[in-house]
């Protein structure tokens, strides 16, 4: 009889230890695992337009035009007809770089004079 009470109490002070453990390995108020960072992408394409007050620009890419988000200060360098590289993460603008056009080619049409 006591060898049958000693393994119980061996068995139920088992079974109240690894209750514990368990319970400790997930502590409830633990950090949550930060969000993936999205990878960023370059683009080159054409402005097809530009609201800098709304925080968005639209450039044609490969016959597509995807509008995309960024703040103000950095769409002030930038209006519609630029060609432009365009580093972006997800849908919004990190940075924009004006492209030079192509050599033999004005940047603007040249205005007509009127005699």
């Amino acid at each position: 009889m006591k060898k049958i009470a000693m393994i119980v109490s061996v068995l139920i002070l088992f079974a109240f230890t690894a209750g514990m453990t368990f319970a400790a390995d997930a502590p409830k108020d633990a950090p949550k695992a930060a969000p993936k960072a999205v990878a960023l992408e370059t683009i080159q394409g054409k402005v097809a337009k530009v609201d800098a007050a709304a925080g968005k620009i639209v450039v044609t890419v490969k016959d597509k035009e995807q509008t995309l988000t960024a703040e103000k200060k950095v769409l002030e360098s930038v209006k519609a007809g630029d060609m432009v590289s365009i580093e972006k993460a997800g849908d919004a603008v990190k940075t924009i770089k004006v492209l030079a056009p192509p050599a033999g080619k004005p940047a603007a049409p040249a205005a007509k004079q009127v005699k």
